[in-house]
């Protein structure tokens, strides 16, 4: 229970106070532990933050694959993978990921850690559209561009949630179903030139 609620409470720590302010201190005083707690679980910060990718990872990674083995047709297939993926970006937890990835930046060891570990969260989530996506077309280079450019657009639509999240959530709605559409014309076009 300890590691949980700690790993718990650095995500709420990130995504409320940002990276600078997500101390040690701060990290137990939210779980309710002590220093010795947080120590006993993590030997050092870095572990700590490691274990909250791995959170986030999990978590999106189930929520991504159960999508990803749809085959219903095309357009609804996109609506729900689309939509899935915006659960997860748009989600007030992904904040806690671009914390660590922007913060991290003057610690080059921790930096690269993080790097490393979003180099192997684009993999799973690449392996699952491909999956997604195998009965289309199996161009790899144009589905991974077709993934890169879904995963863009919704990284967009994060940043503007933070500056005005009413605005941005009055707009996804006719955005989302916009980049739906290019997709399910990408696909289409790729279906037809495999056959």
């Amino acid at each position: 229970m300890g590691r949980s609620a700690l790993i718990e409470a650095t995500i709420a720590a990130l995504c409320e106070v940002g990276y600078a302010r997500t101390t040690t201190t701060e990290i137990v005083r939210r779980a309710g532990y002590t220093t010795g707690s947080l120590q006993h679980h993590f030997g050092a910060k870095e572990d700590l933050l490691l274990a909250v990718l791995d959170r986030l990872l999990d978590e999106y990674r189930a929520k991504y694959e159960a999508v990803a083995g749809l085959r219903t047709p095309l357009p609804d297939r996109c609506r729900s993978i689309l939509n899935t993926l915006w659960e997860m970006y748009g989600s007030p937890r992904y904040t806690a990921m671009w914390e660590l990835a922007i913060g991290t930046r003057g610690e080059s060891r921790l930096h690269e850690v993080v790097r490393s570990h979003r180099a192997h969260t684009f993999a799973i989530f690449e392996q699952a559209w491909h999956s997604a996506f195998a009965d289309i077309s199996s161009n790899e280079e144009r589905l991974s561009d077709l993934l890169h450019f879904s995963l863009t657009i919704l990284r967009g639509f994060v940043l503007h949630t933070s500056t005005d999240r009413a605005v941005a959530l009055k707009d996804y709605e006719r955005q989302i179903r916009l980049l739906e559409k290019t997709l399910v014309g990408e696909f289409s076009e790729l279906a037809a030139g495999s056959k």
